[in-house]
């Protein structure tokens, strides 16, 4: 209708151009109402219009242009719950909202607004309503219209409901804990609170003060709010204004965060005209609670000696709180002490911190933090220099905190301010500086050797301090190895000859210039000899050094080696009197610690062939060394090692059976450069001798029962025996653990969980043993092991080792031989038949078995067992196999056992009387049952492969014995030409009918199967 007004309008307008007017609106004014959300929440508000020219519809008509005066409403904001948004509800179609004033024919001059209740208007900023009307399509009298368009701007600003809080909007914890008096004030323009002021009116307010992005907080404002307004303490001072009284409590703590902001959303059923009661009016302003936490210029990191000589002092300064009385803090240094912790413990560091801290903090002293501007925020800590601190290595991390009880503003809180600083505490270190030593410089003095002990983190004591002799004395003593103590056994080490390497200790150690460093020159000491390496470490007392302290001492953190002359000597083949009969032997000596002399002429090579010792004398290898050693297969290869090969063949040398020999060789110091000849040990000895073994042809074999034949039926079973035949030696004697080792010796290439690895020390025990042990046979019966089952076969290795010979003479395992138990398992001969072949000659089943014998006779539970082992998959029932095998698997000879137990063979005879039917192809599972079997079996034995049974296509054919069909002779069931009665034949191909008579049902589904291809009313089908 609008559209057909506009046009109307137009054709006006072009046709009396001549005769247009001004048609405007003249007032508007606000006649009830004020100009507030609350008063378009509660649909107060009405307008009136004068107009000019114009005139408002008074028939009945003005309903239906209601809503061209509607759309012409305008609107600043257009959010859901503005007016714009809610224009259809403010002003509805069929409300009222718009009414002419004057009755009379031809049109009001005037018309009024009314607007309607609208609950869910919310607005957050001032909302201007402008009216915009096409003139021809709402009002009378707008063809003389100069314009089309007549507009008021402005008509309404209508302002949101504001709340507005001030008084106490930046609090600290300490004020939380301690201010009296904190106020909050809520002021309300555009409504007022309800009239009715009570305790749920309280408790709604206390409940709209919530913290904002912050969660799990378990003291923060949100849980103790209760504690802090009181509902006493929210009061409705006016009609515009609410005061809030805030409580001061210990309770509250903010952990996690350095502040808490609070926001305030008064609900709307607190307010006249509030709109829906689910929602509330925010205040723009919020309230922060600042954290108090601790501020401090941690100090430097330091080494031991600053806690032990001179302490320092650290400020210990907080935002937002006070410490409490210099009174009350000297009462409470026990607590002060709590929040300095070390990362040790007491007992890991004896003279730690946590061991020291009693002594290290004595004494505190508050003071005021001028940048804070508050008294008492700051505190002076005091750590006093304590000599008994002493850390026997490494380092230790203290970490400073302030207990909440030492503040003005958080007693009764237990826990720590928030802020924390560390610093670092390391031991003095006390290097071993110079190069490893060798045992030649020790006693040759070339190059000359020297040690230094460098400190880091202290410094040693001037001589003349203490006394130099004094500190040179416990330099030399604090000088250790980890060499012999004593001088029984001929130790000439470090420990026992350190006065001679250090005689003079005021001349040969030595202050550096910076006092780090400690230089000791050591001189030769032609006695000292080692045989092994020595480490050298250094202990010395802390009295010794500037920052030490009392008591204690510093350890070394690295030491020096002294490395030994040694000599070794090896052979690239196991040595016997046979291999040195057949010659090409090849032994090598290595010399480490020292160079070997060089040129190696023929008196070195002399003194190394009378170096040779060897036992038990007499020897082969004394009677025979000229000949095994001459000069031509000695050669030196390089400073430190010489070869000796190939050995040539010395027929002569031949050991008896029981007597091997050992070889050592001490080299004389002579043989290597910056050789002790003053030396107490002329000779440097080889450690680990030769062993030259008598050769002795050993053999074993493997024979018995269960060799022959070794199955997994006859371990469970048992009573099968394994004979051990030895030449060359004789058994040692078979103790329990003994046996014990021989069994271990029965090694398996599998290792299934209850195969032979698994169940071994079942199949042979003590008992199991016998035999002429004297004359090399042993006889193992095996015992049974009924739990013995493995899937495949498995191969066992035997090992003859030198324990478990009588002489041990012989040196290497010897392999005996091995033999593979073949496991139980099953096949099935036939893989595949047809349905068809159960209804015809039958199908046979021939179950054959590895490593197992079926019993001779079957008992009907052991053939029902065998029946229920052969399951179909899948099935189809009510007529699979699953459900007709006891048809199936029946009468007279469809078992027998054959091939002397290997085979079962099996006879299907077709089911008959039944009805055995499948309709897709079907998979027997075979599975022999255990109790079946003559030898038993701990499972069943799974047959492969399975046997296929494909569907039979069956086929249907009919013959009729009539020579002409018609109409008359199916009328009269008798051939017309010959006279007999007509019959219709049905055969079956590759199937069977059921077992006559049929029952009804049956012979009516016969009936329905012949049909005819035409349907009469009264023609076959029917008939």
């Amino acid at each position: 209708m609008s559209a057909l007004l506009l046009l109307l309008l137009s054709l006006a307008c072009m046709l009396y151009p001549g005769q247009a007017q001004t048609c405007r609106i003249s007032s508007v004014e606000l006649i009830a109402g004020e100009a507030t959300e609350a008063a378009i929440v509660a649909g107060l508000i009405r307008l009136r219009f004068t107009l000019e020219v114009i005139k408002a519809r008074n028939d009945p008509s003005m309903d239906a242009f209601a809503v061209l005066y509607r759309d012409g409403f305008r609107s600043t904001q257009t959010s859901p719950q503005s007016f714009y948004g809610l224009r259809t509800t403010i002003l509805p179609l069929d409300g009222g909202a718009f009414k002419a004033l004057d009755n009379s024919f031809g049109g009001s001059p005037t018309f009024e607004v009314w607007f309607q209740p609208a609950l869910g208007y919310d607005i957050l900023e001032p909302e201007r309503i402008d009216v915009e009307w096409v003139a021809g399509g709402v009002f009378l009298n707008a063809v003389s219209c100069y314009s089309t368009m007549i507009r008021w701007d402005n008509v309404l600003t209508i302002n949101p409901t504001n709340i507005t809080l001030t008084g106490d909007t930046e609090l600290t914890e300490y004020d939380i804990a301690n201010r009296v008096g904190m106020t909050w004030v809520l002021d309300l323009t555009g409504t007022t609170f309800v009239g009715t002021w009570g305790t749920n009116e309280q408790n709604m307010i206390r409940d709209s003060v919530n913290t904002i992005g912050i969660v799990n907080q378990p003291r923060g404002f949100v849980a103790v709010r209760s504690e802090i307004i009181a509902l006493a303490n929210v009061r409705r001072m006016s009609d515009y204004r609410l005061e809030i009284t805030l409580l001061n409590t210990g309770i509250y703590d903010m952990t996690g965060v350095d502040e808490e902001v609070l926001s305030v959303c008064v609900p709307n059923t607190l307010l006249v005209n509030g709109g829906f009661a689910s929602g509330c009016v925010q205040v723009a302003q919020h309230v922060i609670i600042r954290r108090t936490q601790l501020l401090a210029m941690p100090p430097a990191d330091m080494f031991e000696g600053v806690l032990k000589t001179t302490g320092f002092q650290v400020l210990l300064q907080l935002t937002n709180d006070q410490f409490k009385s210099q009174v009350e803090l000297d009462a409470q240094l026990p607590l002060v002490r709590s929040g300095w912790v070390s990362n040790t413990l007491a007992a890991d560091q004896p003279h730690g911190w946590m061991a020291s801290r009693h002594a290290l903090l004595q004494a505190v002293n508050v003071t005021t933090n001028t940048s804070v501007g508050l008294s008492n925020s700051g505190l002076w800590v005091a750590v006093a220099p304590y000599a008994a601190y002493d850390l026997t290595s490494g380092t230790e991390v203290i970490t400073v905190q302030i207990p909440n009880n030492l503040l003005q503003g958080r007693q009764g809180n237990i826990g720590f301010v928030h802020g924390s600083f560390t610093f670092t505490v390391t031991a003095t270190r006390l290097l071993l500086v110079g190069a490893h030593l060798r045992e030649t410089e020790l006693f040759a003095g070339a190059p000359p050797p020297s040690v230094a002990l460098q400190l880091v983190g202290d410094k040693w004591k001037n001589f003349t301090q203490t006394n130099s002799t004094n500190t040179t004395d416990a330099i030399l003593a604090g000088l250790q190895s980890n060499g012999c103590m004593a001088s029984a056994g001929g130790c000439a080490g470090w420990n026992m000859r350190r006065s001679t390497i250090i005689p003079s200790p005021e001349t040969q150690v030595t202050l550096s210039t910076d006092g780090s460093t400690v230089h000791v020159a050591l001189r030769p000491d032609m006695g000292f000899d080692i045989v092994a390496d020595e480490t050298l470490s250094a202990l010395i007392p802390n009295k010794f050094l500037v920052d030490g302290g009392e008591g204690g001492s510093v350890l070394s953190e690295n030491t020096l080696d002294i490395t030994a002359t040694a000599a070794f000597i090896t052979s690239d083949v196991d040595l016997s009197d046979k291999v040195l009969r057949d010659g090409g032997a090849t032994i090598r000596l290595n010399v480490t610690g020292a160079a070997l002399v060089s040129p190696f002429g023929a008196a070195q090579k002399a003194l190394l062939r009378a170096a040779w010792v060897a036992d038990p004398a007499p020897t082969q290898w004394d009677t025979h060394l000229n000949e095994l050693m001459p000069d031509s297969v000695i050669r030196q290869d390089s400073d430190h090692e010489i070869v000796i090969g190939p050995l040539p063949a010395v027929s002569a040398y031949d050991l008896p059976p029981d007597r091997p020999e050992r070889v050592t060789l001490r080299l004389p110091n002579v043989l290597l450069h910056d050789s002790c000849t003053a030396c107490a040990t002329p000779y440097v000895a080889t450690t680990i001798p030769l062993r030259i073994e008598p050769y002795v042809p050993i053999a074993a074999n493997l024979s018995g029962t269960f060799i022959d034949a070794p199955t997994e039926a006859k371990i469970r079973q048992g009573g099968s025996v394994i004979q051990i035949q030895m030449t060359g030696d004789s058994w040692a004697w078979m103790s329990p653990t003994k046996v014990s080792e021989l069994t271990a010796q029965f090694t398996s290439d599998a290792s299934e969980p209850r195969g032979w690895n698994a169940l071994r020390s079942q199949v042979i025990t003590y008992s199991s043993i016998s035999g002429d042990l004297d004359a090399g046979f042993l006889f193992i019966t095996l015992a049974p092991a009924a739990a013995y089952d493995i899937t495949q076969n498995e191969t066992v290795s035997v090992i003859l080792t030198p324990a478990l010979t009588r002489s041990q003479l012989y040196q290497k395992d010897l392999m005996v031989g091995t033999f593979t138990i073949v496991a139980m398992s099953a096949t099935v001969t036939q893989t595949q038949t047809a349905e068809g072949n159960f209804a015809k000659e039958g199908v046979e089943i021939n179950i054959n078995l590895i490593g197992a014998h079926f019993k001779p006779t079957l008992t009907k539970a052991d053939l029902d067992a065998v029946q229920q082992g052969i399951v179909a998959t899948p099935d189809f029932p009510p007529d699979g196999w699953n459900q007709r095998r006891q048809f199936i698997l029946t009468g007279v000879g469809w078992w027998q056992v054959i091939e002397g137990g290997r085979r079962l063979r099996l006879l299907g005879l077709g089911d008959v009387g039944s009805r055995f039917d499948i309709v897709e192809t079907t998979t027997l599972i075979v599975t022999v049952p255990p109790q079946v079997l003559v030898e038993g079996s701990p499972l069943p034995i799974l047959a492969t492969p399975n046997l296929t049974i494909m569907p039979s296509k069956s086929t249907l054919s009919a013959s009729f014995n009539m020579a002409v069909a018609s109409e008359v002779s199916i009328q009269q069931a008798t051939d017309i030409l010959l006279g007999t009665l007509m019959t219709i034949t049905i055969t079956v191909a590759n199937d069977r009918l059921l077992a006559v008579p049929f029952t009804r049902e049956q012979i009516q589904n016969v009936f329905d199967g012949i049909t005819s291809n035409m349907d009469w009313p009264n023609g076959w089908n029917q008939q």
